[in-house]
Order: C-alpha cells, then structure tokens, then sequence
C-alpha cells in the first residue's frame, strides 16, 4: 500500500487527498472494482462538503462527486482493471464557492482470477504469472446454495464450520454441508469460534439463544469436542443473561485459554451491560479476576475475533447512535479504537485477523471486505459485489473464509475463500 500526501495551501488549509486502495475483485476485464480515496478533513466552521474529481488523465477530470462535510473519504465503485485513475479533491465553503483542488493521486484497478490454478504452480511460473501476481486475489467457492450463515470458523488445517439457518452448525467438506451438530427445539445457535489449540483438544464453543418469547431469550455458551465429524459431548459452560432476540453476543476463542463474550446494551443497571466477559474453558472466571468482566464493549456488537500478536479481542459494532467502530479490548490494557473507512449505509457485519505476510483486520461492510494494519493508515477493499454481500467472515494465516449472500426475494448463501494471488500459487 502507498501513502501519497500533496495538496494547496488556502488561507493555510490543507487539504491532503491519499489513495487507500484499488482492489477489483472480478474475472471479467470490463469488471468494476472500488478506489477509496481519503483526505484529512478542514477545520474551518464554514466548510460545507467536499468535492471528489475523477479521471483517466491527469488534470483532466470527468466525473465529479460531492461528500458531505461530516465524511473524509469517498469511494469510487467504477474502477475498470488495469485502468489508472486520477483523483483531486477541494473543500465547499458556505455551500457555495469551492476552493482550490488537492494535489492530484491515482490508483489502478487490480484483478482476480478464479481458484483453478495449476496444481503445483508457482509465482513466477510463466504459465501462472498471466493470471495472476501479487496484485490480485483469487476467489474458490467452498460451498454454495446454503441457508443463512451466521458465524464462520476455521481451524489451522483448513476445516470450515459454520451456522446455518439459526438450527445447525456444519462442517463444509468437498462444496457439501455435513451437519456436526443440530440446535434443541426452542432455541438459536448465533456464533461459533474453535480453541486455537483445535488439533490438540478438538473443542469448538457455541453461543445460543434459549427463547423466553418472541422478543428475548437466556443467552448460553456451549463446549463441544469434534469427533469423527459430528460435535458431541456438549456442556453449558456459561448461562447469561436475558438478551434481545435481535441483538448479537459474539464469541471469541484466545490463545490464552479463555472464551471471549460480548454482550449487548442491556438494562441500563446491569453489571454485563455492553461488556466483554471472559471465562475458562470449564465457564469459571479467570484466576486473578473477581468478575468476568474485562472491559466496557459496544452497545451493539456485531462480532469479534482474537488477534494472537496482540493478544487482544478486536470488537466491531456500534454504540448508540454513532458511527461503526473497531475496537481492541485486552485483560492487560485500556481498549483502544482504530478507524476505518465504513461508508454511509454499510453495516459493520464481521470482522477477522489475517495474519498472513502483513497482519490485517477483516471487516465485511456493505458488499466489501475493508482490511486494515493496526496503527497505520494502510488500509484497502476488496469488492465481493459479484459473488454478493458478506455476512461472516474467518481467517486462518493469509487466506479469509467469507460467507456471502445474493441479493433478491429468494437469497442464497455461500462460502468462499479468499486468497493473495501471489500466497495462493505457491501450494
């Protein structure tokens, strides 16, 4: 990723335009794919918007887009593959005049290739080299024509599982969904994560709704061990509070040894009240914690994953009434928020850690995933419009499991798995 920072001076404000990323995520050459482009906003009282130019030659512009003054980026959904782009951006001052525009940056659309690479094949192998380098992504369905999906994971030798429709959880195995364990009538499995140490202790953790009636239910937390393909041998190692049907509590497995909840905005004296728990594997509180408590989360979670290097949970969702947040939440250290680029009208679905050459948060919003570097300004999308909108997302190393859903009356839900070109070719 680059960084490029060149702008004009008026009344000494900068306006500083920086292209984040050009990720195209299509087979076709005429497939569109998404620049997002940021600047650091004015501070003037009077600054009313901002205005985005585009173009297919320097300083020559075609297309003009206007950005509210409360929004630092823009996203631009039209980039062709292998097309360069030119963006400018100047601020709007009392809803009339503009002033005078950025320094100029630009961004080529990249490409994916599908997932039938060559066995054995090998960047740079010159068979391969054509399709596909270190700039494009390849895309492998896993499965298709499921029921809803509502959480993924995946364990370190590539075992897939996931929720479907609410009823049961799957282990996805040759573009089929084998059931490995089914809900009990009255209630909802939501989330599922699997002990890091999956080859060693075979457990996988599932969170459910116990329904009290149509609009609450007693959240709980099950162990279960994986055994000849089904989960069996099931305890209930947490029973949680009362929780909206509709609201989310996600889990999350540590390498720590400890389960991870989040729970939603409950009642406003509650002591779990959009709080992170935690919890041993038997359900206990960690020693050295007088409550499971570890932190304050978000009012509305939406999911969440740990992150090994910094041994932390990443929480994403929003708190009443503001905008979607990333937030790392540790037993050792205050959280600490990191920004990314959601756009108007893209809810925050998913998120997950990548640790492949570069560590990256995953987060699936609106019909992208958004990959950030923790503490930098590195930060790029990969458009999945094609395939549909992402609803889960899982990683393991370089490679995300992502859970998409087609649009229309009859939605379809599939599994894909995404993969650097350059990672890919090298099995």
């Amino acid at each position: 990723m680059w960084d490029r920072r060149l702008g004009e001076d008026r009344k000494h404000l900068l306006v500083i335009v920086f292209v984040l990323a050009a990720l195209g995520l299509f087979a076709r050459p005429s497939a569109a794919g998404t620049i997002t482009v940021g600047w650091d906003p004015m501070t003037e009282a009077n600054v009313t918007g901002y205005r985005v130019y585009v173009g297919t030659s320097s300083r020559t512009y075609t297309q003009t887009f206007d950005v509210p003054a409360d929004k630092d980026f823009f996203i631009f959904r039209n980039a062709y593959m292998g097309v360069r782009y030119f963006f400018a951006v100047s601020a709007q001052f009392d809803n009339a005049t503009y002033g005078p525009r950025s320094g100029e940056v630009s961004a080529v659309g990249t490409r994916t290739v599908d997932g039938s690479l060559p066995a054995g094949a090998r960047v740079p192998d010159p068979a391969l080299a054509a399709e596909c380098a270190a700039d494009c992504f390849v895309v492998t369905d896993i499965a298709r024509g499921l029921g809803e999906i509502s959480s993924l994971a995946v364990t370190s030798d590539g075992l897939v599982f996931a929720i479907e429709r609410g009823r049961r959880v799957v282990v996805l195995r040759g573009g089929e969904a084998v059931t490995a364990f089914e809900a009990e009538p009255g209630t909802t499995l939501r989330d599922l994560a699997v002990d890091p140490r999956f080859e060693t202790t075979g457990r996988v953790f599932v969170s459910l709704l116990r329904a009290h009636d149509g609009r609450s239910g007693a959240l709980e937390v099950l162990r279960l061990r994986h055994l000849a393909g089904t989960l069996g041998e099931p305890s209930t190692i947490v029973a949680g509070p009362t929780v909206p049907l509709a609201a989310s509590a996600p889990l999350a497995l540590g390498d720590d040894g400890l389960v991870y909840v989040a729970l939603p905005a409950l009642t406003a004296r509650h002591p779990y009240s959009a709080a992170v728990l935690s919890f041993d594997q038997d359900g206990r509180a960690p020693a050295g914690q007088s409550s499971p408590v570890v932190a304050r989360g978000l009012d509305e979670p939406a999911d969440m994953a740990w992150d090994t290097q910094s041994r932390a949970v990443w929480l994403v969702g929003r708190d009443a009434g503001s905008d979607v947040q990333l937030v790392s939440v540790s037993r050792t250290a205050a959280g600490a928020a990191v920004s990314i680029l959601v756009g108007t009208g893209e809810n925050a679905a998913a998120v997950a850690v990548a640790s492949g050459t570069v560590r990256r948060l995953v987060v699936a919003a609106g019909v992208d995933l958004i990959e950030t570097v923790p503490g930098t300004a590195d930060s790029l999308r990969i458009s999945l419009e094609a395939y549909g909108a992402p609803v889960a997302v899982a990683a393991y190393g370089g490679a995300r499991y992502v859970a998409t859903r087609s649009e229309g009356a009859n939605a379809a839900y599939r599994v894909l798995k995404v993969e650097d070109g350059s990672t890919a070719a090298t099995r």
